[in-house]
């Protein structure tokens, strides 16, 4: 075997190690039934150390090392994480598409949600285990423990009887939906990665106009705010803070730099459009300190 051949599947086992030991996450990241983004970062705090006393490392399954197109990196890392978390809290759409895929991939699934959430009438017979919107730390160290055990018994019960653990087992036998795997050259993956990178970058280039909300007349949007992201660490983090802030963005190469214009998706007002830039700043002086 060559060395580049012995070198790849030495890579791919050392992968592999690492997708065994991660718990996915699934959860609302925006504002939604009069929760805050802060309120959900706090929601994944808690789920992370959770996650973490029971030995697992965690990630949202929309997080990558890579750049890539994000639905693709969703549904992949929904079908290869050995166990997910999945909040239904809020009923966020999102999360529930997410969760149904999971399900229809038949893999081990926890599912939580706060008091203030109903029983979902298709998920209502999976278990769910419950914490207090509030966050109490009384009832919130409850949960991480009960949690953190969940965990640990669900991957139990599956190394010893995938079918003890399966959600479309209580309606019937089913086919259990699969994705293709190939393996690629290094090239072919370089070529792809770049066409990845410049789907996301146009992903709003169409969108250079909008509807005003208030009088459904189409009006050009305010002058595009430019961003350096050139020294920028961790890009797919930084293009999922621009989405929760709901702003659409195109990219531009000025002088070898690489620069984001971005701009509201809809009606703000100027107060609110400062707050966003400021913030938009403060994310780029923050992920570019990184290096």
């Amino acid at each position: 075997m060559s060395a580049s051949k012995t070198s790849k599947a030495k890579n791919a086992e050392v992968e592999l190690k690492e997708q065994e030991s991660i718990c996915g996450i699934v959860m609302p990241i925006s504002e939604i039934d009069g929760c805050s983004p802060d309120h959900w970062v706090d929601v994944k705090h808690i789920l992370v150390e959770s996650i973490s006393n029971s030995g697992l490392e965690s990630r949202l399954v929309s997080h990558g090392d890579e750049v890539g197109v994000i639905q693709k990196r969703i549904i992949q890392n929904l079908y290869t994480c050995p166990i997910v978390v999945c909040d239904v809290s809020a009923k966020n759409p999102n999360v529930m598409f997410e969760l149904g895929m999971r399900l229809a991939f038949d893999k081990p699934t926890i599912v939580v949600k706060d008091d203030c959430t109903t029983f979902s009438f298709d998920t209502s017979p999976f278990e769910h285990l419950e914490y207090p919107r509030d966050l109490r730390c009384s009832s919130i160290n409850i949960f991480k423990e009960l949690l953190a055990s969940k965990i640990i018994s669900t991957l139990s019960r599956a190394e010893k009887d995938p079918a003890a653990v399966s959600f479309l087992n209580s309606f019937g036998q089913f086919k259990v939906a699969t994705i293709e795997e190939k393996e690629i050259s290094d090239s072919e993956y370089i070529m792809k990665s770049l066409d990845d990178l410049s789907q996301r970058f146009s992903r709003f280039e169409h969108e250079r106009s909008y509807i005003s909300a208030s009088t459904g007349r189409r009006a050009r949007p305010r002058a595009w705010y430019e961003v350096d992201v050139s020294e920028v660490v961790g890009m797919n983090s930084f293009f999922e803070f621009l989405e929760s802030l709901d702003l659409i963005y195109q990219s531009e190469i000025n002088d070898g730099r690489a620069v984001l214009k971005i701009a509201p998706r809809g009606v703000t007002s100027s107060t609110r459009w400062d707050q966003i830039r400021e913030m938009i700043d403060q994310q780029v002086l923050e992920s570019s300190s990184r290096k």
